[in-house]
């Protein structure tokens, strides 16, 4: 299995889809997803890392077609997400996705996340598509000045 997780990352780095790379390989969606997450996680954005290092807090996509369920989303919260968040102090954000709003979620994150601001305003803007949320989001982030995130950053450690 070993040599099946190296050849998805191999994948994964040259670019190939989740579908392909299911193809090629003969290996489940869900492994590919998760060797994804293991290649490319962005899901904790740090506030102890020097803002000029926020390209390293690009928001992630999944490809077309995934759909992430509640049970796949606990695992990657329990196996990946905290264990970067032990590491250091954090901000968690979701969205509204079904997967992030399941019962089971709500409770595991009450019960193990000490920093989660559950209700973001910016979060429950309505797009029509996923490409305008795609766009509206790089947009913003990229719009956002160094020295923003550094003030941001500090008022948060201050609070």
């Amino acid at each position: 299995m070993e040599a099946k997780r190296h050849e998805v990352a191999v994948l994964i780095r040259t670019g190939h889809g989740t579908n392909d790379i299911v193809t090629l390989t003969n290996v489940c969606r869900r492994t590919v997803c998760f060797n994804k997450e293991d290649y490319n996680i962005r899901n904790v954005t740090t506030t102890d890392q020097a803002p000029d290092l926020r390209d390293d807090m690009a928001p992630i996509w999944f490809d077309t077609g995934y759909k992430l369920t509640a049970a796949d989303y606990l695992e990657i919260l329990k196996t990946k997400i905290t264990k970067k968040a032990k590491k250091s102090s954090y901000v968690f954000q979701q969205d509204g996705a079904p997967a992030h709003t399941a019962n089971v979620v709500q409770k595991w994150m009450a019960d193990n996340m000490e920093t989660w601001p559950k209700n973001i305003k910016a979060c429950k803007i309505r797009h029509s598509n996923v490409n305008d949320l795609k766009t509206s989001v790089n947009k913003v982030w990229r719009s956002m000045r160094k020295v923003y995130v550094a003030d941001v950053c500090r008022a948060f450690r201050a609070a």
